[in-house]
């Protein structure tokens, strides 16, 4: 991961080379998370976002049950989580999905089932807001009331349909939450 280990001496190189913007976990640390997301939210300007979020990158203390846990070094707590996401709350974010979850691996209390949902729902929210904030911007009340409310019902089927899939036990196979 971009916190742990590398692998290989230029290990970041790849990324480079397709023009990726990398901040390791060091440097998010160094920089502070302001700078950060001051940089992304200028770099991405007005263009669509899609956001993948990998469990790997909490902290091993957060999130225990995942595909690529790095103990040995500090990941984002689920504050930072939650503000790298909130961060996009005016941008046009067109979907996402939360990756890397092992629920066969994970405690008794579910928690890294639990901490994907929240992730989860930190995106629809997002999506959301921006959803009913475009409309009420374009003075269609009646139309954002009626959005918010099949929205609202979206997410709760979506966590009535993610909580049912937390416990299927396949194997050590990761599990996947993407919506669309």
């Amino acid at each position: 991961g971009m916190r742990g280990n590398p692998r290989t001496l230029d290990w970041l190189q790849p990324s480079y080379d397709l023009g990726y913007n990398v901040v390791t976990m060091d440097e998010f640390k160094e920089r502070g998370i302001k700078d950060v997301i001051n940089e992304t939210l200028e770099k991405i300007g007005d263009n669509p976002i899609y956001i993948t979020f990998d469990l790997d990158s909490l902290d091993a203390s957060v999130a225990p049950a995942v595909s690529n846990i790095e103990p040995g070094f500090t990941g984002f707590t689920i504050d930072e989580a939650k503000e790298l996401i909130q961060a996009v709350k005016n941008k046009n974010v067109i979907g996402g999905d939360v990756v890397c979850l092992m629920p066969t691996k994970d405690q008794k209390n579910n928690i890294t089932s639990m901490v994907a949902a929240s992730i989860m729902f930190e995106i629809i929210s997002v999506i959301a807001y921006n959803w009913v904030f475009t409309f009420q911007k374009n003075k269609n009340f009646y139309l954002a009331i009626g959005s918010t409310v099949l929205f609202i019902l979206y997410i709760v089927f979506f966590l009535l349909d993610i909580s049912s899939c937390f416990f299927i036990e396949d194997g050590n196979r990761s599990l996947g939450l993407s919506f669309y």
